[in-house]
């Protein structure tokens, strides 16, 4: 009877292990989508520490335009109702937040407001 307890409780501990060493680490964003496709391109955010980056590219890989940001984006959406991508980013040394709307076929902004 010992020895069921003691590998019922090591199977339990071992268990609880693994389940931390699943958890994301504070770095991975799990809620924010890396990848869109619009119309006839895939849009790919690239987050680095010093800026993030909107890279566009065909469906044969061949880059269409790429957008450097120095904020931290923290979410993005495409509207096809209106053809616009929206960007909400945040600024990586102050508290200010930005709307920033694009065009998703060349990477150019329409609107930017703080």
């Amino acid at each position: 009877m010992k020895f069921i307890k003691t590998l019922l409780f090591l199977t339990c501990i071992l268990g609880f292990t693994n389940t931390f060493a699943l958890t994301p680490s504070a770095n991975q964003n799990l809620n924010q989508d890396l990848m869109m496709t619009v119309d006839r391109f895939i849009i790919v955010l690239s987050q680095f520490s010093d800026s993030d980056y909107l890279t566009a590219y065909d469906f044969n890989g061949n880059k269409k335009w790429q957008n450097r940001f120095k904020t931290k984006i923290l979410s993005w959406k495409y509207h096809p109702e209106t053809d616009i991508i929206l960007v909400f980013a945040k600024s990586r040394y102050l508290d200010d937040t930005y709307l920033i709307c694009m065009d998703p076929k060349d990477g150019g902004f329409y609107w930017e407001r703080p």
